[in-house]
């Protein structure tokens, strides 16, 4: 069921983005897009920007595996992957670009050229909405069953069921509102664990030292925060990732042995 749907949802992105381009160009220049200015109101800091980024790139990284679950080889994996996030994830986000800066519309929503051609377009861009967002929706609901399932030995099919009721429940209550809240949480949260990885791979000499990592992660998570607060026109990704690295290495490097993986002394 995920193939053919998928198939059928990329299908009508493809001819959806293409007539929305080429009504889009009938009224727009590629010089008038490029020198794009936003308003004050809808334009980010560049710290703000770069967080998102980074936070985008963090949660799509929970959908590897559905680019990579049915792969039959590392080699097909690493192809999946590299076709998925530099090629499938960029178009639509540069189409989507390409209508924001044309002023078509705010949040660079393609599809909404449609209407112009009459209420047969419009509901088929409300059909390709649908499938795409079902097409979506059934890969997440699919790794977040097959992913708690193995983590409490849980049956799948009743974990499917709960987890769509749930996501249901939350998107219908609005939890969509908050995207960007959860974004800006992601880019306080996560990035840290990847700094204090990257000092153990340079200093930590294989070494196991959990609570070296895990202090250097929370003291990530305070310096983000810190910034979040006081400077949020800087990226808190950026800050937790170098903190953690620098707290990292400091630990790893004087820590005590035993301090630095929770043994008891003596």
């Amino acid at each position: 069921m995920l193939k053919p749907l998928s198939i059928l949802s990329i299908g009508l992105f493809i001819f959806t983005a293409v007539v929305s381009l080429g009504l889009n160009f009938q009224h727009h220049t590629l010089a008038e897009i490029v020198a794009y200015q936003p308003s004050h109101s809808t334009s980010l800091a560049l710290g703000v920007g770069v967080t998102l980024a980074i936070s985008v790139f963090i949660d799509s990284g929970t959908l590897t595996a559905d680019f990579t679950r049915w792969s039959k080889s590392p080699t097909q994996a690493v192809i999946a992957s590299l076709s998925a996030f530099p090629i499938a994830n960029t178009i639509p986000m540069l189409l989507g670009g390409i209508v924001a800066a044309s002023l078509t519309a705010q949040d660079g929503n393609f599809a909404q050229l449609l209407n112009q051609l009459g209420p047969g377009y419009t509901l088929f861009a409300a059909l390709f909405f649908v499938i795409n967002c079902a097409s979506v929706a059934t890969h997440g609901l699919y790794n977040a069953a097959a992913g708690w399932g193995s983590l409490f030995n849980l049956p799948f099919q009743r974990l499917a069921v709960i987890l769509g009721a749930v996501g249901t429940g939350l998107a219908l209550a609005g939890i969509t509102e908050f995207l960007v809240s959860w974004l800006s949480l992601l880019g306080i949260v996560i990035p840290g664990i990847g700094g204090a990885m990257i000092a153990w791979s340079v200093v930590g000499r294989g070494r196991f030292a959990p609570n070296a990592l895990l202090i250097s992660w929370g003291f990530s998570i305070f310096c983000s925060t810190l910034a979040s607060v006081y400077a949020p026109e800087y990226s808190v990704a950026v800050i937790a990732i170098f903190s953690a690295f620098i707290a990292a290495c400091v630990l790893l490097t004087c820590l005590p042995q035993k301090l630095a993986t929770g043994e008891h002394v003596g």
